[in-house]
């Protein structure tokens, strides 16, 4: 599911990825689901994961793309996840360095305005 709102009049995306499992099946519609939102202009994308417990390999290219994207775009990319194994395993990677990463929506749209005053 995505969806688009604005706070202090900058729009932010959410991607909510509602699969538990995002495997090579899914990972098409996954990176699809982002590059739609970076086509459509969103400058800040917070990419919901907290449903998620395995991440096909393909998944983590589409997020490093994705970073890069936004990045060029002047915005932030911020993953919410809750699940302390993929947390511990993002950590593992060095991804918790790469990313933003928060454990629910409140904390990143928190993230998103202390960066915009910046």
């Amino acid at each position: 599911m995505t969806s688009t709102i604005a706070l202090n009049g900058m729009r932010r995306t959410v991607l909510q990825v509602e699969q538990r499992d995002v495997t090579i099946s899914g990972w098409h519609s996954f990176r699809k689901s982002i590059n739609s939102a970076l086509g459509k202009g969103a400058g800040n994308i917070v990419l919901d994961l907290h449903e998620v417990s395995y991440l096909f390999s393909g998944v983590l290219n589409a997020l490093v793309e994705a970073r890069v994207r936004v990045r060029t775009l002047g915005g932030n990319l911020i993953l919410i996840i809750d699940n302390p194994q993929l947390q511990k395993f993002f950590e593992k990677i060095g991804f918790d360095k790469l990313f933003d990463i928060v454990h629910d929506e409140e904390d990143a749209f928190l993230m998103l305005e202390a960066s915009e005053h910046q």
